[in-house]
């Protein structure tokens, strides 16, 4: 089941590569890839990534220090014009407290802000893939808050791919994609799409209204 949900989503995050003119709003393809879960994922290595796609990967850094190690012994590299950006992250499974604290004494930061400090733009749009969730030990609830600190770091029209835990069931699946702000049709493999403003681009849209509502009192007072 594993190796059909790894090819499914390898499938549906190649498609969405291969999309152009997704919206008006970005105008942008999507060339940001996160992917959440294990740092010993093999996608940055093996899938054909085209020109300019920015790879960021999310997991906690004891991971990536031997993912690091293991990819340098076998001579793996992404594809030439791509980049791949290791983003060390505490991913809280149900065991673990929300206010959890990395090895350095340091809290634990949102996802997004990881994310930001690595280069990733929350305006433009981007790809998602959640795997490997189950074994992790996620609950529904840690799920709906990782999935929560997702939706505020896509952009509009980004996607989500992934899998859930099996102990949800069908129309639980569906109900926490909604409640994250996720439209989706809960099949075999999930493919939800972001419905949301992220929170950078919710500052524009503020600034854009204010300056309009500027504009309008100034023209009115011109009348007074």
């Amino acid at each position: 089941m594993d190796l059909l949900a790894t090819r499914y989503l390898d499938d549906t995050l190649l498609k969405a590569l291969a999309a152009t003119n997704i919206n008006n709003i970005n105008k942008g393809d999507y060339r940001q890839v996160v992917l959440v879960g294990d740092a010993l994922d093999t996608r940055p290595y093996r899938l054909p990534w085209p020109e300019g796609t920015l790879i960021f990967m999310v997991a906690p850094k004891a991971q990536h220090e031997a993912a690091q190690a293991a990819a340098k012994a076998c001579g793996a590299h992404v594809p030439r014009a791509c980049l791949l950006r290791r983003v060390p992250a505490t991913l809280l499974t149900q065991e673990q407290p929300e206010d959890e604290v990395n090895s350095d004494g340091a809290q634990a930061s949102p996802l997004g802000e990881c994310l930001a400090a690595a280069g990733y733009q929350s305006s433009r749009l981007s790809v998602w893939v959640l795997q490997g969730l189950s074994g992790a030990g996620y609950s529904a609830s840690r799920i709906r808050q990782l999935l929560t600190e997702v939706t505020n770091a896509a952009a509009f029209n980004s996607l989500v791919l992934g899998e859930l835990p099996a102990l949800l069931t069908k129309q639980e699946a569906s109900n926490l994609l909604s409640e994250s702000g996720l439209l989706s049709t809960v099949l075999d493999y999930s493919q939800p799409a972001q419905l949301r403003l992220s929170l950078a681009e919710m500052g524009v849209y503020e600034q854009h209204v204010a300056m309009a509502e500027e504009a309008d009192e100034d023209f009115f007072g011109n009348f007074s």
